[in-house]
């Protein structure tokens, strides 16, 4: 009687080996690294690609509803968007800084009241003594 052959066993389609992980770990790695190093770069490309999509779907707007030639839809479009965000930043500018003015005159009063607050916190335990300075001392 023949004993049967022994068929050695296939790996699994699916199935990677430990370098194949280790190489495809620090690939990953070096593309992240390099992803990293570039980034601005890629974030300046990627504002300017927005910002030809933005004007070029308003001069295409201009072009087909009003008849506009391309240079003077991409003019117009250009003067639209300047006087948009002019208006926008008059509108805007003023409640900012006065709200900043009064956060500036505001903020030593603040700035006291948590202090003492704190103090408070420190005087009914005294285990947090040491994570604040001396009172009137900075």
């Amino acid at each position: 009687m023949e004993t049967p052959a022994v068929v050695p066993a296939r790996p699994t389609p699916g199935a990677r080996s430990g370098y194949a992980l280790l190489f495809a770990g620090i690939l990953g790695v070096i593309l992240l690294l390099f992803m990293y190093s570039v980034a601005e770069i890629l974030l300046l490309l990627f504002i300017s690609a927005l910002w030809g999509l933005y004007l070029g779907a308003i001069t295409d707007f201009l072009q087909r509803y009003f008849r506009f030639p391309r240079q003077v839809g991409l003019l117009v479009a250009l003067l639209l968007t300047t006087v948009v965000l002019a208006a926008v930043g008059w509108l805007m500018i003023p409640p900012v800084l006065n709200q900043t003015d009064a956060l500036l005159n505001t903020l030593p009063t603040l700035l006291s009241t948590w202090d003492a607050g704190l103090r408070t916190v420190v005087a009914r335990y005294p285990v947090f003594a040491g994570m604040l300075p001396p009172p009137g001392g900075g």
